[in-house]
Order: structure tokens, then C-alpha cells, then sequence
């Protein structure tokens, strides 16, 4: 239950307002959206393009013989000068420092920077001046010389810092650090060893074998799946045998060749994944044999404890045809070639789900998983998705590989940082039969949270109460009071275990969701995706168990027009609404008046929310 992910505070959903809402009263920039979350991945995903321009700069400097130096700089000179490197001030210091600034192009870094990062409308609130967030460009930190008999290796250290806006709009930055190192060999002979142990490497982690990485695993929560691969033995053993493997046979006994495997880490980046979900799941299907409203009448009953109800419920939300679906994923709000791909392979194979396949994987890295997906392409990796061999494939996940090194002459040199992503296969047949454990467990989830098994229903479904377990010391709070989640937000979680018991199989995620503020021009922008405020309203101490009820608006004592209970199966359902979820109701399908008549006026329907906003009784 805990993953209810704070219910509204952690959401950040998007649901199109009609023509006729209007907001009276523009929130403040930073009740908006949640700053921390965008800048953690802004940073994140400028790190990755800086390393790699970075990695990729002195790769063709990573092994050179004495003769591929500067004429202004020879090997015997830098193993003379060796103390002066710790004066960052000497003359020499500095002679090697301007030669190795030519290495780095931060033209070219920044020229990514702005196609990968600033072209992005969603970082458009913390970019300053809209340009580069590399201000003060980069810095050479330290040049560290490591004497290794005849040769010698260069150790840099390289800085830049990252500037952004924060939430109350001042300038803020976050310096970041990475290495790279420059292998100066005195013999052809060691020099043509270290660049076949470097091949054989790349080949492991960029060639033919940059697509071997994957693990069984059925969890929808992408935050908990990576912290698990990042626990996973299994995972480091793997690509440590890889690196073990790699051959020195062919390379001269009197170099004493040796591979360095045990030392090899693996560092799951916690930013860059991509589900294979997308599509909103829409409830209540105007071409289904029954009308929205007589499905959700439906839904009710069957959440009440109705047998056959909830037969009838689940046997069409689960249906095969896509058409018919009273929860249906709605592929109208695309028109692209991997939606067109999708609608194709679901049609013709009835094992791939619309909601979860491959089409929409390869869609989402593109765009979710950016930042890993152009690092990839530029160390020229051979990742690469197949629609056919990737059928189960429900994830991707950027990890980097650091630490492998080899030994020659009884020397260490170190083998560079890169970039590899792993697969996240579901144990499950297809991903057709992983979405129906998906809408029967989360349709379990829903029925034990709401609470009405064993109620009797109101005539009128717009009436209907929901039924919340409630926390301990709710007496405590003052008549409407704004719940602070990160406080309260657990212990409302924690007090229904039997709903969280749905949840533990697949770790779906489940929010509440209400009317959302979009852009002027309807664009998916951050700003259009925070949450409304979340209310207890507490009428009387005396009264707290019956009166005690549960309120979601833009204001204190605003209503409840729209809400929805949604289980979402990938947890990236918190940041975007394209994505396949459970749900019982229709945010706009079932506004009815008292005599079940639809209400199309906009004032109509915003007073009678008003009349009728306490939903959800805490008992």
C-alpha cells in the first residue's frame, strides 16, 4: 500500500480540462510541479552526455606511443618532471594541462547539450537564458602521472558545473566530476598489445555481445526494479565473466598479459530506464453493448461483493478486443509510425498486449531513455531492439561498467568507463497474459481499498461513498487541514494491508487523480502536471468516525469534480497519464444529474461537484 506513491503529493498526471474550465488563479511557479524531481533529471542527464563526450574525446588518446605526443612534450620529459605536476602553478604544469584542454571540444559538448537537453520543452522553466547549463565551462582539476616502468600514464580529472534555476527561480549549480586517463607506451610492441586487450573490450561492451544483458523480473515500480539490479550479484558476476573472458593468448608470453575482472563495478543509473507501457487506459466504452454509465453501474457492484457482476466486469476489461474493451487504451491521442506498429502486432497476435510491447519500448527510449540511448550510439554500441526477440522485454535500464583493467609487464592500466543496458524480461508468456494478472490484481487492490464490499449502493452511482481505512490521531487535526504526505502519507497507506497484499506481486503503483491544469497551448509540460492539493475535512472531534471525509481540490474548500482511483502498472504512470493503468470511473463519462440525465453545462456541473464533494468517508 505504501506504494500508493504518496497518492497525490508524488503524482504528476495530466487529464485534458474541457474548453469550458478555466482557472481563476495561476499557481505559483513552484506549486506547480516538483522542481526536485526535474532538476535530479536534468543533472542526471547532462552528466551522462558530459562523461560521455568526455569518454569518447580521449578515447583515441586512451593508448599512444611516445610519438603521437606533442612536439612540445616528450614521454622522458613528463617522468622528469613528474613532482612539478603537483604544483599546478609550474610551467610545466601548465604546458601539459593547455595540451590536453585542445583534446576536449566544448563547442561540440555544448552543441549536444543543446540538442539532447536544452531543446527539451520540460526543462524549459530551469534553463537560464534558455542556453547551454555549462556557464563556466570545463575545467581541467588535476593531472596525475603514474610512472609505470619505460611508459606512463596520465590520470585527468575533469570538472564542469551544471546551472539551473530553482524553485524560487535564483540561480543554483551542481558541480560534477569524471576521469579519463592517457597510456603513454615507449615500445609498438606493449602499445599493440594494450589496444587488442582495448578492442576485445569494446566488442564485449559495444560489439556483438552489447545485447546479452538481461533478468526475469515481473515489477512494474522502474525506482525499486533498478535498486534491485543494482543489488543483484548475479548481475556483476555476469559482466565480470564477460571481461574475464577476454583473450590474451595471442598476445607475447614476455609481456605477461593479464586480464583484471574482480575489480569491475556495475552502477545502475537511476534515471535512465524506459518501461514498454504507454497509452491512456480509458474507462467506460461508447461502443461496448452496454453504455459508460450502465458499465460503471456495473463496476459498482462488482466492487460491492456481486458475483456476477464482477464476472461480467472483469471478462470485459480483460477482453482481447480492443474495440469492445470497457477499459480500452487509447491510441487516437498518436500518429506515429510506433503506434501504427503497435495497434498492427496487437491485432495480428493476440499475446502482445496494446498496452505492453516492444513498439512501445522503442518509443519510450527514445524519448524517456534519451540521454543513455544518444551515450550508447556514440560509443558505438550495437544495442539495439528486435521487435521479435524483445516480445517480453518490459524495461531497459542504462548501467555503467568501470573498473576492468589489465596487466602488461607487470603494470596496471585501467580499461575506460561504459555504458551497457539491460533487459527487463517478464517471466510471464506474453506481455498480453502479464497485463491480465496486471487488471486482476489491481482490480483486487481497488476493491479491498474502497470499501464497499458488503455496502449497500445508492440508487444514484454520483452519490456513491467510498470508504477509506483511516489513521491513528486523526482527532488531533484542525477542520480542514492540507495533509503533509511526507508526515501522513504512510500511516493512510499502511492502514489498509488487505488491498496492499494486491499490490506486492507485480509492485504496481496506485494514485488518486483529479482535474489537472494543462498549458495554454495543451503542451506536456511540467507545469502542467502538478497535482491539487489534498484536504481532510474534519467537521467535529465528537463526530470524527462518522464525518471524517476526504477531500481533493484546487482549493481549501473547493470539490471533488473528477476523481479517479488509478493503478498504474510501471511506476513512470506518476509523471505522465500516456501510460496503460486500472481504473473504475471516468474522470467526464459519468456526470449525471439525480434523474441519471447527462450534464453538459460546465457551471451545472462545477456546483453540483460542489453539493456533493465528500466522497470518501475515513473509517
Amino acid at each position: 500500500m505504501k506504494k500508493l506513491l504518496s497518492i497525490l503529493a508524488a503524482s504528476s498526471l495530466i487529464i485534458t480540462m474541457p474548453l469550458g474550465v478555466v482557472s481563476c488563479k495561476k499557481p505559483d511557479v513552484a506549486e506547480r510541479f516538483d522542481y526536485s524531481n526535474l532538476i535530479n533529471k536534468f543533472v542526471a542527464e547532462t552528466i551522462v552526455i558530459f562523461q560521455t563526450e568526455i569518454y569518447e574525446a580521449f578515447k583515441p588518446w586512451n593508448n599512444i606511443s611516445e610519438k603521437q605526443l606533442p612536439d612540445t612534450i616528450t614521454l622522458e620529459e613528463i617522468i622528469d618532471h613528474e613532482d612539478d605536476f603537483s604544483d599546478h602553478s609550474s610551467i610545466y604544469y601548465k604546458k601539459v594541462s593547455n595540451e590536453i584542454y585542445k583534446i576536449i571540444n566544448i563547442g561540440e559538448i555544448n552543441k549536444t547539450i543543446n540538442k539532447e537537453i536544452t531543446s527539451n520543452v520540460n526543462y524549459q522553466p530551469i534553463l537560464i537564458d534558455k542556453a547551454s547549463p555549462l556557464k563556466n565551462g570545463i575545467t581541467i582539476e588535476n593531472i596525475s602521472p603514474v610512472v609505470k616502468g619505460k611508459n606512463c600514464t596520465l590520470n585527468i580529472e575533469i570538472s564542469t558545473d551544471i546551472f539551473y534555476k530553482d524553485s524560487n527561480g535564483n540561480n543554483d549549480f551542481q558541480k560534477t566530476t569524471t576521469f579519463a586517463f592517457i597510456n603513454i607506451f615507449e615500445s609498438p610492441d606493449i602499445l599493440g598489445a594494450a589496444k587488442l586487450i582495448g578492442d576485445r573490450y569494446n566488442d564485449i561492451i559495444n560489439g556483438t555481445q552489447a545485447n546479452d544483458y538481461s533478468f526475469i523480473s515481473n515489477k512494474g515500480d522502474l525506482d525499486n526494479t533498478a535498486e534491485d539490479l543494482q543489488k543483484n550479484s548475479d548481475v556483476l558476476s555476469f559482466v565480470s565473466k564477460k571481461i574475464a573472458a577476454i583473450s590474451t593468448e595471442d598476445i607475447s608470453s614476455s609481456l605477461n598479459p593479464s586480464v583484471v575482472y574482480n575489480e569491475t563495478k556495475v552502477n545502475v543509473n537511476k534515471t535512465s530506464f524506459s518501461d514498454a507501457g504507454r497509452f491512456e487506459s480509458i474507462f467506460g466504452n461508447q461502443n461496448a453493448s452496454i453504455t459508460p454509465f450502465e458499465q460503471y453501474k456495473t463496476a459498482l457492484k462488482a466492487l460491492s461483493g456481486d458475483r456476477s457482476s464482477e464476472e461480467l466486469f472483469l471478462s470485459n476489461i480483460k477482453t482481447n478486443n480492443p474495440e469492445k474493451s470497457w477499459l480500452f487504451s487509447n491510441v487516437s491521442a498518436f500518429n506515429d509510425q510506433y503506434t501504427e506498429n503497435a495497434v498492427a502486432a496487437s491485432k495480428r497476435d493476440p499475446s502482445i498486449a496494446l498496452a505492453v510491447n516492444p513498439y512501445n519500448l522503442d518509443y519510450n527510449f527514445a524519448s524517456d531513455g534519451s540521454a543513455i540511448k544518444w551515450a550508447l550510439e556514440r560509443q558505438g554500441s550495437k544495442f539495439a531492439l528486435n521487435m521479435e526477440n524483445d516480445r517480453k522485454t518490459i524495461a531497459l535500464f542504462g548501467v555503467d561498467v568501470s573498473g576492468a583493467a589489465y596487466y602488461l609487464e607487470g603494470q596496471k592500466y585501467d580499461l575506460p568507463e561504459q555504458k551497457i543496458v539491460y533487459r527487463q524480461v517478464t517471466s510471464y508468456s506474453s506481455t498480453s497474459d502479464l497485463y491480465k494478472k496486471f487488471i486482476d490484481d489491481a482490480y483486487q487492490y481497488q476493491k479491498a481499498f474502497v470499501g464497499l464490499k458488503g455496502r449497500a449502493l445508492d440508487e444514484n452511482p454520483l452519490y456513491q461513498h467510498f470508504y477509506l481505512k483511516k489513521m491513528e490521531d486523526l482527532a488531533f487535526w484542525d477542520t480542514y487541514k492540507e495533509l503533509n504526505w511526507e508526515l501522513y502519507a504512510e500511516r493512510l497507506m499502511s492502514a489498509n494491508p488487505e488491498a496492499d497484499k494486491y499490490s506486492k506481486d507485480l509492485q504496481f503503483i496506485s494514485m488518486f487523480t483529479n482535474r489537472y491544469i494543462t498549458s495554454a497551448t495543451g503542451v506536456d509540460t511540467p507545469e502542467a502536471k502538478q497535482p491539487n492539493r489534498t484536504y481532510f475535512k474534519i467537521p467535529e472531534a465528537s463526530t470524527i468516525d462518522k464525518d471524517c471525509v476526504f477531500l481533493m481540490s484546487d482549493t481549501k474548500y473547493g470539490y471533488m469534480d473528477g476523481f479517479v482511483l488509478k493503478s498504474y502498472l510501471f511506476s513512470s504512470g506518476a509523471k505522465s497519464h500516456f501510460k496503460p493503468s486500472f481504473s473504475f470511473r471516468n474522470e467526464y463519462d459519468f456526470i449525471y444529474d439525480s434523474k441519471y440525465s447527462y450534464i453538459t453545462n460546465q457551471s451545472e456541473r462545477s456546483l453540483y461537484f460542489y453539493d456533493h464533494n465528500s466522497m470518501f468517508y475515513l473509517i
